[in-house]
């Protein structure tokens, strides 16, 4: 630009250095222009990623207290049955005040056998069983989490005592 002012003031061949120096400023103003349109797109989808992060956290925390606080009783077992994951209801249904990770086996065996069913493609319901540190019957229900019944599961367990109570004595 210097040098197109230095050619109009000295008038050499001003016209051709003007009309260079036009399209050059021309040029800077559209790379600056779109350069600020990207910047201010970037902020604003920069700052619905953070809202959305926001709100899945939120989210994420809500769903861990609806389920932490739920009377059912829920586990969460691994594809080679390590439990991952017990709600507090599992907890209390379960007696399980020192609970650490685990396998199913080994917080009861009668839950284990009726996961290992279930994952075998038993069609049948799963019986109530009552663990042996327990003095309620509590009834299994089983989902994936995976496509198939071999990967991880959802337990969900409930307080069955109440239904054996109209139940006819043998």
């Amino acid at each position: 630009m210097v040098d197109t002012a230095f050619h109009i003031a000295t008038d050499t061949n001003s016209q051709g250095g003007l009309l260079a120096a036009g399209l050059r400023g021309i040029l800077i103003f559209a790379v600056s222009w779109i350069g600020q349109l990207v910047t201010a797109n970037m902020t604003v989808a920069e700052q619905r990623a953070i809202d959305a992060t926001t709100e899945a956290e939120r989210l994420q925390e809500l769903n861990d207290e609806i389920v932490e606080h739920m009377q059912t009783g829920i586990l969460s077992v691994s594809r080679d049955s390590q439990v991952r994951a017990v709600n507090a209801a599992a907890r209390d249904l379960l007696n399980l005040s020192h609970w650490g990770y685990q396998t199913i086996e080994s917080i009861d065996p009668n839950l284990a056998l009726a996961l290992e069913e279930w994952r075998a493609g038993g069609g049948h319901r799963p019986e109530p069983f009552q663990p042996k540190t327990v003095t309620r019957t509590l009834l299994p229900r089983f989902t994936s989490i995976d496509e198939t019944r071999a990967g991880e599961a959802q337990l969900f367990i409930d307080d069955y005592t109440p239904m054996t109570q109209f139940l006819p004595k043998h």
